[in-house]
């Protein structure tokens, strides 16, 4: 314990004369503690036999011990203070720390405590795993919703395909650009895949509509994107201007929650306006020629009465 004591504190630079007003780790009161100095080296605390060891920790007494180790002497702590810094940061410390963890046999050793789990759990909410993990369970639950509310899987499909483009897309820039993820961006996937919901139904059923009223397809797109898609253009431009805001935020996962923000609405709103057109397009020439094999099939099917009519007449 002495030895990783001393091997902690000499890479992160404290020193005993200077504090911890620049150490990245502090010596906090631990086992080895009630048995070295500061001023003792390495091996003259670990000159110190089992007998010694023994009689000191029974002179000590049980209030004071019981903070650096456990009543039957199985269990034992070793403390440091570590300088606050973003989680991030703290997780490469706790790395390297447990990196030159190396217990004798018959000995377990492990990181515990606050600082340990906050970086965990930072590390954890912001890796890209789980963002990829949130959007495709995200786009599934949205296709679900969609097939149980239009009834027909060619109907649910069509706003689906930006959606997934969408989100697909604000992912590969942020991975390209390299802005960290923390537990506030990294949630981000599910506000695309809402919004984009949002405008990709709209402009959708908007078409739809204008369709159902006559119109050919280019006309039913065009007066789509005249009416609902300039609302949409500009509701997406008020939401991006409106967390735009936080880049200039001082405290840094704010700043860094407001530019991946910035990038995520900014291709949802792209994405859908851009690549819905294609959609409905595809979709169009779909039903159309569904419409065609449909009327073809009930021509063929009129063709034997047709001739038989001939033949009568």
């Amino acid at each position: 314990m002495v030895s990783y004591e001393d091997r902690l504190l000499t890479h992160y630079g404290y020193l005993e004369t200077k504090g911890c007003s620049h150490a990245t780790l502090c010596p906090a009161l631990s086992l080895p503690d009630l048995f070295c100095s500061g001023s003792q080296s390495v091996a003259g605390c670990s000159s110190l036999t089992a007998s010694e060891i023994t009689g000191l920790l029974d002179a000590v007494p049980q209030y004071f011990s019981q903070a650096v180790i456990t009543r039957n002497k199985r269990e034992a702590t070793l403390a440091f203070g570590i300088r606050l810094m973003p989680l991030s940061r703290q997780q490469r410390v706790l790395d390297y720390m447990s990196s030159q963890l190396r217990p004798p046999p018959g000995i377990t050793a492990r990181l515990a405590g606050l600082p340990v789990i906050a970086a965990q759990a930072n590390a954890a909410l912001s890796s890209s795993a789980r963002r990829l993990e949130t959007l495709l369970v995200g786009l599934v639950a949205v296709g679900l919703v969609l097939l149980a509310v239009f009834r027909r899987p060619s109907r649910a499909l069509v706003p689906l395909v930006p959606i997934a483009f969408a989100t697909g897309w604000s992912a590969l820039i942020l991975f390209l650009i390299g802005i960290p993820l923390n537990p506030m961006s990294a949630a981000m996937g599910t506000l695309v895949i809402a919004i984009s919901t949002e405008f990709s139904v709209l402009l959708s059923e908007r078409f739809r509509q204008e369709r159902q009223a006559g119109h050919e397809p280019a006309q039913a797109l065009s007066r789509t994107y005249r009416s609902t898609g300039a609302a949409v253009l500009a509701s997406g431009v008020t939401a991006i201007a409106g967390f735009a805001v936080l880049i200039v935020s001082s405290i840094t996962m704010l700043r860094d929650f407001g530019l991946v923000t910035l990038i995520d609405l900014s291709v949802s709103l792209g994405g859908v306006l851009l690549m819905l057109p294609a959609v409905l397009t595809v979709s169009e020439r779909g039903v159309l020629a569904g419409r065609s094999r449909a009327a073809a099939g009930r021509w063929w099917a009129a063709l034997p009465r047709l001739r038989r009519r001939a033949r009568v007449a």
